[in-house]
């Protein structure tokens, strides 16, 4: 005979509360369960969205790094792929509605690091143009919000 642990035997307690149970109780111990896994489903989603933060931030630091980079085999973390990635993007024609999906995400990556960065004189590809266009949407936002701004 196979002795049960002390886990399987508090799981084995509360499948048997939960069938001797009556209906009110049921129903509180339901919802109970439904709340613990949604909240459980919520954590997961905050941790991803950290997680995402985390590997955003990382990809800005390495897109900077490479601007400067000269080594072949870098270690720099991610070093070897943005660098890829960024001689792909010189070479690709996109084949497909929507542009290349690769490109997309060096380009938003882009356009996070150029919103983030003070430097007036970035070496980051396409920085000083992302900053300028961002600029003047920004004045263009003023100027449709305020009538009066062109007078």
């Amino acid at each position: 005979m196979v002795m049960a642990s002390g886990e399987e035997k508090q799981q084995i307690r509360a499948a048997e509360h939960l069938l001797m149970a009556s209906g009110e109780d049921h129903k509180r111990l339901t919802d109970y369960l439904e709340a613990q896994s949604i909240r459980e489903e919520q954590i997961c989603r905050e941790e991803e969205e950290e997680e995402e933060v985390v590997q955003a931030t990382q990809l800005q630091r390495t897109i900077v790094h490479v601007t400067d980079c000269r080594t072949l085999l870098c270690s720099y973390p991610f070093c070897l792929i943005v660098k890829s990635q960024f001689y792909h993007v010189v070479g690709c024609r996109p084949r497909i509605p929507g542009g290349c999906p690769l490109c997309n995400k060096l380009g938003f990556l882009l356009h996070l690091h150029a919103l983030d960065c003070q430097q007036s004189q970035c070496r980051t590809p396409c920085c000083r143009d992302l900053k300028d266009r961002h600029q003047q949407q920004q004045r263009q936002h003023v100027m449709n919000l305020d009538p009066l701004s062109g007078f």
